[in-house]
């Protein structure tokens, strides 16, 4: 049996895949992080990417999402600490 697909049925698919999408964002907080470093300690640290995407305003450049959680944000601010220890340049 032949089945035509229609224009009305693709553009149906298409917006039921969008809203399904946004359904699994939608009870999750994420985290842009902007630099390739953090980003690359944080995967080293076991946390999980959940996506990327080239930046809008400079193509060069690449964000970075992972799902916020009380262990990224400390993750976070000891990656900080350990980039701007005073006692000299830590190699990250």
């Amino acid at each position: 049996m032949l089945q035509y697909i229609t224009m009305r049925d693709i553009l149906y698919t298409k917006t039921q895949h969008r809203m399904e999408s946004e359904r699994k964002w939608e009870h999750q907080h994420i985290q842009p992080i902007y630099s390739k470093r953090l980003a690359g300690y944080l995967l080293l640290k076991g946390f999980m990417l959940e996506d990327y995407q080239k930046s809008h305003k400079d193509s060069e450049r690449t964000i970075f999402f992972f799902y916020e959680s009380e262990e990224l944000l400390r993750a976070m601010s000891e990656y900080n600490r350990l980039k701007n220890y005073k006692g000299g340049i830590v190699n990250i």
